[in-house]
């Protein structure tokens, strides 16, 4: 007998197929997504299933764009009061297809909310969306996406704008510690960028050290 997570297994590729034949370059955020979270987590201690959950959530997380008129993909400035509202409905088709699809509630819960606002403030320019939640109604997977999801984006070049240097994306995101974000999350997240930069600069360094020809360090002591 199939169980329901074999069945969900199986639907993953047809939904990325979806996904990719909309918009090939959120999948390719959703991957960033994914990469930047696992991160976060290895931070936060967190556990194999919670890292597998939120895999999941972070590839459906912008499942709702594929219901999408085209012009709004690559449309993120100067919209429409209109546009906007249904720009702000996609986590409402992505929660309703994943439930039809019967996908873990924790996944879905993650992708429902990763737009809402950890101070719940609903009169800021940007409130958060869909439900209103706030703190610690907010599911801790969500909060993690939401980080994720952002440095991801700022980092990340848009047919509309550069990519912002990883620094400049880390002070924006600090400067909504609190207010737009887990304070938790954005500590873990500063916290691995910079031990993963550290090591990358530390991989180069050696690199350059090493003889390709002989593999062997270059300047190195001799055995005797």
């Amino acid at each position: 007998m199939v169980t329901i997570e074999e069945e969900v297994s199986a639907l993953i590729p047809e939904i990325i197929g979806i996904i990719e034949n909309k918009d090939i370059k959120t999948l390719h955020h959703a991957s960033g997504v994914q990469r930047y979270g696992s991160l976060i987590m290895e931070k936060l201690g967190l556990d194999e299933e919670y890292v597998s959950l939120f895999y999941t959530a972070a590839i459906f997380h912008d499942l709702g764009k594929i219901f999408w008129p085209d012009e709004f993909l690559n449309q993120h400035i100067n919209l429409s009061l209109e546009q906007f509202t249904d720009v702000m409905k996609h986590p409402d088709s992505a929660t309703h297809f994943l439930q039809m699809a019967g996908v873990d509630p924790r996944i879905i819960q993650a992708v429902r909310h990763h737009h809402e606002r950890y101070d719940g403030d609903m009169q800021c320019k940007h409130p958060g969306y869909p439900d209103g939640l706030k703190g610690e109604q907010i599911p801790f997977l969500a909060r993690i996406l939401a980080v994720a999801d952002t440095y991801e984006a700022l980092t990340s070049g848009r047919p509309y704008r550069d990519a912002i240097a990883k620094m400049t994306a880390l002070a924006i995101i600090e400067s909504e510690k609190g207010k737009q974000f887990d304070p938790i999350v954005v500590d873990a997240l500063w916290a691995a960028i910079i031990d993963f930069e550290k090591k990358k600069q530390s991989d180069i360094v050696f690199l350059s050290e090493i003889d390709f020809y002989t593999g062997c360090r270059i300047n190195a002591i001799p055995a005797v």
